[in-house]
């Protein structure tokens, strides 16, 4: 009850526990916590309050996105921005997190309301939600907020107030780089929306369309584990684009190969995970005819290679 009457009140302090003992800073909750419009959690002066005994909720606090404090909006960089939050806590406990983000200008049944839940954060950790490409798109407006009250699916109390961005319009769009392709896409140094030119020798096209063919072909897709239809219809887009490519090699005009960032992505990408599969062969006793990795992981190295060479200055789509 206690708690109850002062979370009533409209704001309240809360000191987290310090290692060493004394009085740190406090934390104040403003009254829009407990409202859905947008706020900030701010910090003020040292208060001589101990922490709340009574206040079983863990608060959030230390709100930020992307690095930057909990703002109503701002605007970021990226398409994945890292969202962070800590909580204040009398509990060794760790915090069961649940992050929830909403696109703004998406209609509910679009899919706009989005719960990641299960992270947790022991006392004094930050707990982060990183997106994966793809999930935000250049321009678009979001909020998002956090609790740690574990499962808030059951109307349980403790969510944070609103925190709200927008994406740079100028961003890179990183809808087309499947998730698989993302990282050797900036290891690569590559950008999504632009095209690169390389030479390859008419048996490095062979090897790295031949590479490609064999992890993706049509007919594995009956055995695929993937039943429901949104993932069997995902599964064969992505095979049938990275068989696409596999055609534009080997039919490319000359030494010169022209493919997007993400394609070449997946080019490394298939390269190499053929080249694992390879070595696994030859290294089992089944009998069978055991072919050579050398040549694709040497096509992949040189692609590599190149493509590191030429960096960001592709030509824009």
């Amino acid at each position: 009850m206690a708690f109850l009457a002062v979370a009533m009140a409209g704001a309240f302090l809360i000191q987290p526990p310090r290692p060493h003992g004394g009085v740190g800073r406090a934390f104040a909750l403003p009254p829009c916590f407990f409202t859905e419009n947008p706020c900030t959690v701010r910090v003020v002066d040292p208060v001589e309050a101990p922490p709340d005994e009574t206040a079983v909720v863990p608060v959030p606090i230390g709100l930020d996105t992307d690095g930057e404090e909990c703002s109503a909006n701002m605007v970021v960089a990226t398409t994945m921005p890292v969202l962070s939050a800590r909580f204040a806590t009398t509990s060794i406990t760790p915090v069961e997190v649940s992050f929830e983000y909403v696109a703004l200008d998406l209609a509910p049944e679009e899919g706009a309301d989005v719960i990641t839940s299960g992270t947790t954060a022991g006392p004094g950790r930050t707990a982060t939600l990183d997106f994966v490409p793809g999930t935000l798109r250049p321009g678009g407006s979001y909020r998002w907020r956090v609790s740690g009250a574990g499962d808030v699916g059951q109307g349980r109390p403790g969510w944070s107030g609103w925190c709200g961005f927008t994406v740079d319009p100028g961003a890179p769009d990183f809808s087309s780089v499947d998730d698989g392709d993302y990282e050797t896409l900036v290891t690569l140094g590559l950008l999504p929306d632009r095209t690169y030119s390389i030479r390859l020798t008419g048996g490095q096209r062979q090897v790295a369309a031949a590479a490609i063919e064999a992890l993706n072909r049509p007919d594995d897709l009956d055995d695929a584990i993937a039943h429901e239809e949104w993932q069997r219809d995902h599964w064969q887009r992505a095979t049938e684009e990275r068989l696409r490519v596999a055609a534009l090699i080997r039919a490319a005009n000359g030494p010169a190969v022209t493919l997007t960032g993400p394609q070449w992505a997946g080019v490394v990408t298939d390269l190499g995970s053929w080249a694992e599969i390879l070595d696994e062969g030859a290294d089992s006793e089944d009998g069978e005819t055991i072919v050579d990795a050398r040549p694709y992981r040497a096509a992949s190295g040189l692609i590599e290679k190149k493509l590191a060479a030429v960096g960001t200055s592709g030509r824009r789509n």
